[in-house]
């Protein structure tokens, strides 16, 4: 047991820091790691797209290169369009690199869109997460946008666990 629970450390150690080296090298790592974010087959896939989401803001030109970030927002567009799923939370940290980390006028009219036409569940979920967390992060008229967006959530997406989640978040907004 205690063997196995070395390797484990190791792979993340490795998943880590193989991620870090290829955000450190953007832009030119970007087709590397945009190949990574197709790769969906299992668990370690996803664990590499939420370890990519975790440090992409980390890069040190990514204020000051709008060409990089519109590259990378690009990517996680899509990424929330088509994810399937839920696996090791990666679409939750698109969500939350774009709500919390991102510039909110960049970020903000791509997670409204996905989260109302993402494909699947997963990716309408992160989306939502994300504008929860840019709730804080915009000026009051926006905030009503992004509100606008809840609400149109809760009463018409497809899936019962979306509409739940996007009238939970309301919920909290009517708790503070």
């Amino acid at each position: 047991k205690e063997a196995t629970g070395a390797i484990v450390a190791t792979s993340e150690q490795r998943r880590v820091g193989v991620v870090k080296v290829l955000v450190a090298m953007l832009p030119r790592s970007l087709s590397a790691l945009n190949q990574l974010l197709a790769r969906r087959n299992g668990l370690t896939s996803y664990e590499v797209h939420f370890s990519i989401f975790c440090f992409l803001n980390e890069h040190p030109l990514f204020e000051a290169d709008a060409r990089l970030r519109s590259q990378l927002l690009h990517s996680l567009d899509s990424y929330l369009r088509s994810i399937r799923s839920g696996t090791a939370q990666a679409a939750w940290m698109a969500g939350d690199l774009l709500g919390d980390h991102w510039r909110p006028e960049e970020a903000v009219p791509v997670l409204e869109s996905a989260a109302k036409e993402a494909k699947y569940v997963a990716g309408r979920e992160g989306a939502l997460h994300g504008l929860a967390h840019a709730l804080d992060r915009v000026p009051k008229r926006q905030q009503w946008g992004i509100i606008g967006v809840l609400r149109q959530v809760a009463a018409e997406d497809r899936s019962t666990k979306v509409r739940s989640y996007a009238s939970q978040i309301l919920g909290a907004l009517r708790g503070v």
